[in-house]
């Protein structure tokens, strides 16, 4: 069909020149910009990747150090665990000394009283009183259910 023959057609005719001409301005457009966009995305991807590569330049050292740091805090870990084992058997053989210490003394103490007390009834027969019974009444086992 003949778009001339149409009521119109030579206005739709005219649009659609129209219309293909503005799509090839819009393609050349596109293809140009599409260049440049190229050029500045070529060029701010360049930007970013030497900054990135900067930034796990200076992250890889960071990590490489405590690495390090930590490699020597671990062969430290071993002698710092005798230290201490050797520390505590010091301090329990210091409180096992000063135990038997106090206990020598009250034991020491308490002779010397006693002798004290036998010296001063010398002439005297040492009775003692019989033990009170206990207060407490005596529990009966029951049968668990």
């Amino acid at each position: 069909m003949n778009s001339n023959k149409l009521p119109g057609g030579k206005f739709v005719n005219e649009a659609m020149s129209k219309l293909a001409e503005a799509k090839g301005r819009f393609q050349t457009f596109v293809d140009k910009n599409t260049a440049i966009a190229k050029k500045y995305a070529d060029k701010g991807q360049s930007e970013i990747k030497t900054r990135l590569t900067d930034d796990f330049a200076k992250i890889q050292k960071l990590i490489d150090k405590e690495r390090k740091d930590l490699e020597a805090l671990q062969r430290q870990i071993p002698k710092e665990m005798n230290k201490l084992s050797k520390f505590l058997v010091k301090q329990t053989k210091e409180v096992q000394k000063v135990l038997t210490t106090l206990s020598t003394k009250n034991g020491t103490i308490t002779r010397s009283a006693s002798a004290k007390k036998s010296t001063a009834r010398k002439g005297k027969v040492a009775t003692r009183a019989p033990k009170a019974a206990s207060k407490r009444k005596p529990t009966t086992p029951t049968a668990s259910l």
